[in-house]
């Protein structure tokens, strides 16, 4: 029997294991395989070889195989994740209820499994995963809370410093992270009941609160538009009960997408530390783009903008403590900073 006798099912699994530079040849010398391959589900047959089904609207199913990175993704996750209205009212149910804001947990997890309630700290999670082999959990410590994690990659879904616009097999996995994660920290008024709506309130006042108290530690600064920043703050520190709305970044930058170099710190932005862009950049939707004050430091025309920066930047760090009262929590005076 010939090699283009078989069937299509094991051509494509045969392939499925060539490197780019392999599959390209054996297209050019096999006509039937080179038509097949004109059309996205052929990649999207190659890629679901190696457990991935999903993939960033933005990128066909063709440049995320070629780009050699699915073997690095995760093959746990799925769109199915945060398609599946009851999964996820029940996990923002349990999820939130959970979420203890009177005790500090460190490492506490839920699980992620469709039929699967479990949540608990780290050493009975890792005992859970190797009694029931369920991949995905998401954490719910102070400093990890809304992380996805896969038992079986052994890695943080989607955590790819900020380089996702570079990385396609990172950036598919992190939109797929991301969907989810805003999934379960929304409150949806049409399913979410009063009690539950007010409990991700409070509950992410709590989280997000923590994150603005440590951001500043040893981190590089980011720049955020002045008025969803104040919104927020209010959020925080219980002003407002009302969670922010997209963070829209679009009034920093000029028509060629280069940041405006007139820009006031104080007045037109703010900045946010490396803890809370992860964040923000998981919870809340984004337009525009979050830049960081590293990449103002070589063109000289935002030498100002950076010398206003570094001034903050020594002031957070010299009154990082000073911003939260007696109570614990910010403080009205110091909730400028």
């Amino acid at each position: 029997m010939l090699f283009q006798d078989l069937p299509q099912e094991l051509i494509s699994q045969v392939v499925s294991n060539l490197n780019k530079r392999d599959i390209l040849s054996f297209l050019q010398c096999h006509a039937s395989s080179y038509y097949r391959s004109l059309y996205d589900s052929f990649w999207f047959d190659l890629c679901r070889l190696h457990g991935i089904r999903y993939c960033h609207p933005d990128i066909s199913w063709k440049d995320l195989f070629c780009s050699d990175q699915v073997s690095s993704m995760c093959p746990h996750l799925n769109t199915n994740l945060f398609t599946d209205t009851r999964f996820i009212r029940e996990k923002k149910q349990l999820l939130w209820s959970s979420f203890d804001q009177r005790t500090e947990v460190k490492d506490h997890e839920l699980c992620l499994h469709p039929s699967c309630d479990f949540s608990g700290e780290s050493e009975s999670c890792t005992d859970h995963y190797a009694a029931t082999k369920h991949n995905l959990s998401i954490k719910i410590a102070p400093l990890h809370t809304l992380e996805i994690w896969c038992n079986t990659c052994v890695k943080t879904i989607g955590f790819d410093y900020f380089a996702s616009n570079v990385k396609q097999g990172l950036k598919s996995e992190s939109y797929i992270m991301k969907k989810l994660t805003k999934k379960l920290a929304l409150v949806t008024q049409e399913t979410d009941s009063q009690e539950l709506a007010l409990s991700i309130t409070k509950g992410r006042q709590e989280i997000e609160s923590g994150i603005f108290r440590i951001q500043f530690r040893n981190s590089t600064m980011h720049l955020v538009e002045k008025n969803w920043y104040t919104a927020w703050l209010a959020f925080i520190s219980g002003q407002s009960t009302e969670i922010p709305g997209d963070l829209n970044n679009e009034s920093l930058f000029l028509f060629d997408g280069s940041l405006n170099p007139t820009l006031s710190l104080g007045k037109h932005f703010e900045l946010i530390g490396n803890l809370t862009r992860w964040y923000i950049e998981r919870v809340y939707s984004i337009s525009g783009k979050i830049i960081s004050s590293n990449e103002l430091l070589e063109a000289p025309e935002y030498c100002k903008l950076a010398h206003s920066i570094r001034i903050r930047q020594q002031m957070n760090q010299a009154a990082r403590y000073s911003a939260y009262g007696s109570n614990g929590r910010i403080s009205k005076v110091n909730s400028r900073y």
